[in-house]
């Protein structure tokens, strides 16, 4: 029966040698080509790790919807696992290079920069241990000196860019001017940033047609002194050492994460108490100012009303000839006089109020919208990573359901491949004919080896299913991260509304206030106008009264 089976076996392969030949070639492809895709994940993870550690990638960044203080870098040094936190400025806005624009983000580069070593193009070397998110310099220098600036050294947009070239900002999601030291810069270098591990998506804006299309690097104190921190990098102890996207990464950064979450409430009000207090000094230094001046000008009020009764009392002295109508003609002059004069200082007062409430509404009105601009822009990246997660479990349910369907048909095969040969096993039972039970054992033969193909690949199809657990697992803990970020984004967006509401109801006194006064002058100059009238008539009777007749 062996010499049979071995026989057919050479036959079959003999009669068909170029489909053997095919589908060995085939299996040794696809043996192959599984191999190294196997491989490219993991090669590539490890060689991301590398250079985000030897550019010292931040691990968590730390943002503010009213900005970071010098007390709130130093809180977050204090924090337990902490081992590097680097402030930062950062804004967006619209540049013009040649005949082209584009919407861009601006980054503030610490004066380190410039003694860092980056000639290997992976390493970015510094003996400053706060120096982090540190650009590879592919061409040209550091931006030393005001007006200088580094752009990207491989995004689409810049084959156009050169060393040397002029960029002019034209506008930006804030007030350019108060932002920025000046509004033209010279391109001295070209550089690749960690930062931007990618430049398919580098982030949305206001500006432009929404998306980030450059990044550019200015020396940090081209920004105003004036301005807070916009947001402060900070690296984990021992995050360097674990693999990046690992779960142990992840467990090692979550944790100084929840530490730095802690303090949160008490910066922030801290933050709120600083400003309320800068605007409470304000007011106070304005009010000491008009009680100074109101001083004053009452003070030459009196003396100047002093010397008008001092003058009414010598012609009342000189010329006790007028009759009681004139009398009566000078004090209603004088009380007319009273009434404008208090009016005149009850709207003066009530003008220097307002001019002092729109002076802070001013204010603080480009914080609250330097603060939405922020907000906006931590949604747009929560959203962007939530998608990016969607579009991953897609992808995975995809390949689930392939290989299910896979097992189902492999463990078909195999369920009417065992019942044909059992099949075959009853019919040599019964028969006689050599040929017959020749041809029978034959099929059975090659029923046989049907069925341990099938069998290889159902064992195939399983082996992937832990690959695939793993896989699961991944993208639940990414899903948990992206729920805990949408929570900090919830309360951090509660806060701002609050604070909105407290500025709109600001401005609505205000207006109100502005109404009320004008209703206040348009009253009071017709009841002075009134007054007029009536001293005028007065004046005329009196003036036909001393008439000689």
């Amino acid at each position: 029966m062996k010499s049979a089976f071995a026989k057919e076996t050479v036959r079959s392969i003999t009669h068909s040698l170029g489909r053997f030949l095919a589908i060995a070639a085939i299996v040794a492809l696809g043996t192959g080509f599984y191999a190294g895709l196997r491989m490219t994940a993991p090669d590539m993870k490890l060689a991301a790790d590398e250079f985000f550690d030897g550019t010292a990638l931040m691990d968590v960044r730390v943002l503010s919807t009213l900005g970071l203080t010098d007390a709130d870098i130093a809180a977050l040094r204090q924090v337990d696992g902490v081992e590097s936190v680097m402030p930062a400025y950062e804004t967006d806005v619209m540049v013009r290079v040649g005949d082209e624009q584009y919407a861009t983000r601006v980054h503030s580069l610490p004066a380190s920069a410039s003694e860092s070593d980056t000639s290997d193009g992976v390493h970015a070397r510094s003996d400053d241990p706060d120096y982090l998110n540190r650009p590879i310099l592919v061409e040209g220098s550091w931006p030393e000196r005001a007006g200088e600036c580094v752009l990207s050294a491989n995004l689409v947009v810049n084959s156009g860019v050169r060393v040397g070239d002029t960029v002019t900002v034209l506008e930006g999601v804030q007030n350019v001017d108060e932002t920025l030291a000046t509004r033209t810069y010279k391109v001295v270098g070209l550089v690749n940033a960690p930062y931007y591990a990618t430049s398919s998506s580098m982030g949305s804006t206001t500006l432009g047609t929404g998306s980030i299309q450059q990044f550019m690097y200015v020396p940090e104190s081209d920004f105003s002194a004036d301005l807070p921190f916009t947001e402060a990098f900070v690296t984990v102890k021992g995050a360097a050492d674990e693999r990046a996207s690992s779960k142990a990464y992840d467990a090692c950064v979550t944790a100084v994460e929840d530490r730095i979450k802690e303090i949160a409430p008490e910066r922030e009000q801290a933050r709120v108490d600083g400003l309320k207090e800068e605007a409470q000094k304000q007011l106070d230094q304005k009010r000491a100012e008009y009680e100074s001046q109101k001083t004053e000008a009452q003070s030459q009020l009196d003396q100047a009303k002093q010397q008008l009764d001092d003058a009414a009392a010598t012609i009342a002295q000189s010329e006790q000839q007028l009759s009681d109508g004139q009398v009566e003609y000078d004090r209603g002059a004088a009380q007319l006089a009273e009434q404008q004069e208090s009016a005149r200082q009850q709207l003066s007062s009530a003008e220097q109020q307002i001019a002092d409430g729109q002076a802070q509404v001013d204010e603080a009105r480009p914080r609250i919208e330097a603060a939405s601009a922020q907000l906006q822009d931590a949604w747009a990246q929560w959203q962007q990573g939530a998608d990016a997660l969607a579009d991953a479990r897609a992808r995975w349910q995809q390949q689930s359901d392939a290989l299910d369907a896979g097992v189902h048909q492999a463990e078909q095969s195999i369920a009417d491949l065992n019942a044909r040969i059992a099949f075959l096993e009853e019919q040599l039972q019964t028969a006689t004919d050599p040929v017959e039970i020749e041809k029978l054992q034959a099929e059975k033969a090659a029923a046989q080896t049907a069925l341990a193909s099938a069998q290889a690949t159902l064992d195939a199809l399983n082996a992937q299913k832990p690959a695939l657990d793993q896989a699961r697992e991944q993208l639940e803990a990414q899903q948990r991260q992206v729920d805990a970020a949408q929570s900090v984004l919830a309360g951090q967006q509660a806060a701002f509304d609050q604070q909105k509401a407290q500025f709109d109801a600001s401005v609505q006194q205000l207006d109100q206030a502005r109404s009320e006064l004008s209703a206040a002058r348009v009253q009071a100059d017709a009841q002075i106008a009134a007054a007029q009238r009536q001293l005028e008539a007065a004046a005329a009777q009196l003036e036909s009264r001393s008439q000689p007749a």
